[in-house]
């Protein structure tokens, strides 16, 4: 995380001194990440109860195309390309009637891909989204 003081506003009150420090905003990718992790959520317990998947939770995945991050130094190549990636991964599993629990392993597998590279802080949260192979 980066913190920057230097034009923070400063109070004097006497000798007292108060930096007021402003509250923390997520970033665009910040948000999208956080709904689509609830959305796969809700993915993934409809694939494992053999539900329909209903397609609306798929919504707003175009977005990590444009969504403005936490670092802007990650936007380029790379992560266009596994941003790319990620979207025919989610373009397969809605087009896929047979192995959705494989397709849905896919496309988070290309999750972890991109965070491995970018933001590893929530792969631990993300792997647990993966669907167990059945005994």
């Amino acid at each position: 995380m980066m913190a920057c003081n230097s034009n923070v506003p400063k109070s004097n009150e006497g000798n007292l001194q108060i930096n007021q420090v402003p509250a923390n905003v997520d970033s665009e990718m910040t948000v999208l990440m956080r709904e689509m992790y609830y959305n796969f959520e809700i993915i993934k317990d409809s694939i494992v109860a053999g539900k329909t998947v209903d397609r609306i939770l798929f919504n707003d995945v175009r977005r990590t195309h444009w969504a403005s991050p936490t670092d802007s130094t990650i936007m380029g190549p790379a992560f266009e390309g596994m941003t790319v990636d990620f979207l025919d991964k989610v373009d397969s599993l809605l087009l896929e009637e047979v192995n959705k629990e494989m397709y849905f392993n896919l496309t988070v597998q290309a999750c972890l891909n991109c965070h491995q590279e970018f933001c590893p802080g929530p792969m631990g949260k993300i792997t647990k989204l993966l669907i167990k192979p059945k005994r």
